[in-house]
């Protein structure tokens, strides 16, 4: 049903209801009003009719012998055919004389036109007017057949008072006569209500038609939009009006607006997005590379601490070994006298095996040397690694504002923007687990800084024990060269060789000292490595998440631009 029809229908079935409301008012208020009227009238003429008896004649009223009503000696009631025909006459009003309850004079005649006297009245007239001297009318007394509407006053004797009435005077209209006249008057009333009628349904039919253009025209504007077309243009004339119609129209051009606002700052932040994904990714991306880097480069120092936990061991066994040789000497220098030779060939041997050593500690101090260098740079990966981790806590800061503004944009679109609000939600989400990756790669990099020091700070004590040990070796090796010597002056330098030999001794505890501290370094190093390795996966993996994310983040913008291509301003499809 068209809005026009609806208006018509509002408009037209309240009027004619009202009408019919108001109709039967009339009819019942006009009925009444008449019948009313009517009872005034009557008594009006009954009382002038009392007063003319009265006035007429001096005297009581008295019936003679030939049934007629005397009022004194000088005036005939019962002949007074003239006065009551007279005022039939003049008010339409019948006349009737009753002396005690009997007709003596009347205007009603019957369809002979013989006067109906010597009729008697109803018992509920007698009752109420000539018992208790009251007033007695109504509107549907039947005389003749006809219904009457009729007023009934008593008439007393002149010098007996008012208690008894001897009479009363009867003033009545057919009741068709005044139905007639409501008749007419309801007529009248009901041909008046129809052309208020008529002229209200044309004028609401003028005025609905152009209220429901003005409303088709606005739910046009709402279509349009609806379908995404912006930048509309609604008419000066409804923007003007000052009734409902013209809120709406204002209000639609208002939606319009904020509507066009809120598209162009999507698409621009959804382009700003778009760019900035790109970009997390392509860092990310660089991120991975270097944490494959620092991957390899943490494994190779794990192979480097294998290398320096196997040179150690080496290094033990030869302590073990020039132990046993300073033994072997000992015994020898205390049965000296027995074979130059054999301590000769022991000389020889331990020179040997102290070569052996030396080369031994110098291939550990290489070893140390690359594990210190490969740890400086493991402590610089980790530098430009945080460096990296700032830039996505600072990427991840603006995504998680930039969903709040998605966020605030999307509750002023209302029900449009409820789309908008899920994606600004997403975003929001992305933007967190960013950051909780953020912060966990940042506690990953804390810990591997901190044993990057630790490995910086033990591969320097490792170097001094080493230089220490190779200062210990050069002096050992004078003193093997010394005992050299004391082969060939043996005899002279027993007691020289001797007190070499304790020194040897001393140093052969000193070097199982450091040997050792240098296999708990080595350990500490080799799991400090495998920790390491642990940490730079999980930190590898964390960044290859994150490229994960800024693809899907880079999607969603995507997505985002494409639901908003719905939109079109009106300078577009013009």
């Amino acid at each position: 049903m068209k809005i026009r029809t609806k208006i018509l229908l509002l408009v037209s079935l309240p009027m004619l209801a009202l009408a019919m409301i108001s109709f039967i008012i009339a009819a019942v208020e006009v009925r009444k009003g008449i019948v009313n009227q009517a009872y005034v009238g009557m008594e009006s003429t009954a009382l002038a009719i009392r007063q003319i008896f009265e006035m007429g004649a001096e005297g009581d009223y008295v019936m003679d012998a030939d049934g007629n009503l005397w009022k004194g000696d000088d005036m005939n009631i019962s002949e007074a055919l003239d006065l009551v025909d007279e005022i039939k006459k003049n008010t339409g009003y019948d006349v009737t004389v009753f002396y005690q309850d009997t007709r003596i004079l009347t205007t009603i005649t019957d369809e002979s036109g013989n006067r109906q006297v010597g009729t008697k009245a109803s018992d509920i007239v007698t009752a109420s007017v000539l018992e208790n001297g009251e007033n007695y009318y109504d509107k549907d007394i039947e005389i003749l057949g006809k219904q009457y509407i009729c007023y009934y006053i008593p008439f007393y004797q002149p010098g007996g008072g008012n208690d008894q009435p001897v009479g009363m005077i009867f003033l009545g209209e057919e009741y068709q006569k005044v139905f007639s006249l409501v008749e007419s008057a309801c007529t009248t009333i009901l041909w008046g209500m129809s052309v208020i009628l008529v002229l209200s349904l044309v004028l609401s039919v003028i005025v609905g038609g152009r209220l429901s253009g003005s409303i088709r025209e606005a739910v046009l504007y709402v279509q349009q939009i609806g379908e995404g077309r912006l930048g509309i243009s609604v008419k000066k004339t409804m923007i003007e009006r000052k009734d409902e119609v013209g809120d709406l129209g204002r209000s639609v051009k208002k939606l319009d607006g904020q509507l066009t606002e809120i598209v162009s700052e999507i698409q621009e932040q959804s382009g700003k997005l778009s760019f900035i994904a790109e970009n997390c990714e392509e860092k990310a991306r660089n991120a991975s590379e270097a944490t494959s880097d620092i991957t390899m480069a943490v494994e190779s120092i794990a192979a480097a601490a294998a290398n320096q936990a196997q040179d150690v061991d080496n290094a033990n066994e030869s302590v073990e070994m020039i132990g046993n040789a300073i033994q072997s000497t000992n015994q020898k220098m205390a049965s000296f006298s027995d074979t130059t030779r054999n301590i000769s060939s022991a000389s020889e041997s331990l020179k040997v095996i102290l070569n052996g050593f030396v080369s031994s500690m110098k291939n550990v101090q290489t070893s140390v040397g690359l594990v210190y260098d490969q740890t400086n740079a493991t402590h610089k990966s980790v530098e430009q690694i945080s460096g990296m981790v700032k830039v996505i806590t600072d990427i991840a800061s603006k995504t998680n504002l930039l969903s709040l503004n998605a966020s605030i944009e999307a509750a002023r679109a209302g029900e449009v923007g409820k789309g908008f609000s899920i994606v600004a939600n997403e975003i929001k989400e992305l933007a967190e687990q960013c950051a909780v990756s953020v912060v966990n790669i940042q506690e990953i990099l804390g810990q591997l800084n901190t044993n990057s020091n630790v490995s910086v700070e033990t591969m320097e004590t490792v170097q001094e024990s080493i230089n220490r040990q190779a200062d210990i070796l050069h002096k050992t090796n004078e003193q093997f060269e010394i005992v050299e010597q004391g082969v060939e002056w043996s005899d002279q330098n027993i007691r020289m060789v001797l007190e070499d030999v304790e020194m040897l001794e001393q140093a052969k505890g000193s070097t199982e000292e450091i040997v050792q501290h240098i296999a708990a370094i080595a350990q500490q190093n080799a799991a400090g490595t495998e920790e390491t390795v642990s940490s730079v996966t999980e930190v590898n993996q964390m960044v290859a998440e994150t490229a994960e994310n800024m693809k899907e983040l880079k999607l969603i913008a995507g997505i985002l631009a494409e639901e908003i291509k719905v939109f079109q301003f009106e300078s577009t499809f013009r």
